[in-house]
Parts: C-alpha cells; structure tokens; sequence
C-alpha cells in the first residue's frame, strides 16, 4: 500500500503537489477546503497590489490547482466556505462587492468584507427560503434555474 500511494504522487503533476502543499493564507494558517460545493477567496499579490478572486466552486483542490497555474503572482487561498448553494451565495457576494470589482471576479477589498458579505449572503438565502416556506411557495429557487 505504502508503495502505491508513493508511486501515485511520483506520477502526479508536480504543480497540483505544490499547490495542496502550499494551501496558505496571507496570515500564515492553512486554509483547508472540504470536498464539495463552496464559495472561496484566493488573494493574489502582483506588482505590489493584492486583489482577491472570489468564485465558487465543487472542487476546490482542482480549482486552486488550475488557478496558481493562471493567476500572476503569489496566489493564497484565504477563504472557504462550504455552502449547497454556491452559485447563489457568488452572485450575492459579487453584487455587494460591486463598486470594488477590478475585472472578472478580481476585488480589490479586505477579507474581513470578504467574510462579512459571505455571511450577510448565506443569512439571506436562509431568509428567502424560510419566507418562501411560509408562503407555500415550493419548486426551484433563484440559483437553481440556471
């Protein structure tokens, strides 16, 4: 077993080793993202000026690996969250972000706001749902038609 399992990182691309190796955020602590949908923040430092790519995803670790590839610069994973509605929570974060956007899902913010409108996004999507319930309003919800 121990054989095989060494055998497969040999043969594994030495940029996807790197990239789970290096999962770090600008802090310093790891940033681990779990298996499945979520919404993360990847900060990048070129030229001297951070910027923050905030997307979704349902494979972070392919993800993260294809975008320290493509992205200039130092590229960190800063935030995870795990959440079913992905797609939602994105589209949510992007519009709150708006007026800081500096091209396709590029931000120039802090992580705290990053975090803050993560949170505010998820506690509204709870909210429609509930007042939906409460109407008897069933069927797909807005991130779910497209």
């Amino acid at each position: 077993m121990q054989g095989e399992i060494a055998q497969r990182l040999k043969e594994e691309d030495p940029e996807v080793t790197c990239a789970k190796q290096q999962r770090r955020s600008s802090g310093g602590q790891p940033v681990r993202a779990q298996r499945g949908p979520g919404v993360y923040a990847i900060s990048t430092d070129h030229k001297g000026r951070r910027r923050y790519k905030i997307g979704e995803s349902t494979d972070m670790n392919d993800r993260y690996a294809v975008l320290r590839r493509t992205l200039p610069g130092t590229v960190a994973l800063d935030f995870w969250q795990p959440t079913d509605h992905e797609a939602y929570v994105e589209k949510c974060v992007h519009e709150i972000l708006h007026d800081k956007a500096e091209g396709h899902e590029q931000f120039h913010t802090d992580l705290p706001t990053i975090r803050k409108a993560v949170a505010l996004c998820m506690e509204n999507r709870a909210t429609l749902i509930r007042e939906a319930a409460a109407l008897g309003v069933t069927g797909q919800t807005p991130d779910e038609t497209t």
